[in-house]
């Protein structure tokens, strides 16, 4: 019988283990535990992404965190 993993264990096992995680990550449409959904604003200087956590999946929200890319 195995032990049943928490939802932390589980995104964190599938994130070092699930190709679709590093092939998501690879193409830049994940950056830890955030998927990359779209734009959000353009500025002079950068662009501003949207992520979501994947645990709190956009249903709480504890601190905003913006990524900004570079063109």
């Amino acid at each position: 019988c195995t032990p049943s993993l928490t939802a932390y264990e589980k995104l964190l096992y599938d994130s070092q283990y699930d190709m679709r995680f590093k092939a998501e990550e690879k193409a830049g449409r994940r950056i830890g535990f955030y998927r990359i959904r779209g734009d959000i604003g353009l500025g002079n200087f950068s662009r501003v992404k949207l992520g979501v956590h994947l645990l709190a999946k956009g249903k709480e929200l504890n601190r905003l965190k913006i990524y900004m890319f570079k063109y």
